[in-house]
């Protein structure tokens, strides 16, 4: 049986796209080194913003270093994957 690898958007925006993500007060997720990106980058960034926006808020609760991973969260019982999408429990 091959293995299944998840997607983690704090993982893929932080470690493979170099860009600094913090959450805002008001909710709004900020990412910091994005006009570095080429513009096709950017639009692919800004669209998995929109895809994975409560996964990232929840990610981002805690602080830096204590970060939950995916593996983590459904770990933990917080989210499961149901059909293909991540669903909070």
């Amino acid at each position: 049986m091959k293995a299944r690898i998840l997607f983690d958007p704090l993982f893929f925006l932080e470690y493979d796209l170099r860009l600094t993500v913090s959450l805002e007060g008001n909710g709004y997720i900020r990412l910091d080194g994005l006009r570095i990106l080429p513009a096709h980058q950017r639009r692919m960034t800004m669209k998995y913003i929109r895809i994975y926006k409560g996964l990232l808020c929840m990610q981002q609760d805690a602080p830096r270093r204590m970060r939950p991973s995916l593996q983590k969260l459904i770990a933990q019982g917080k989210i499961r994957l149901e059909k293909g999408q991540y669903v909070k429990n």
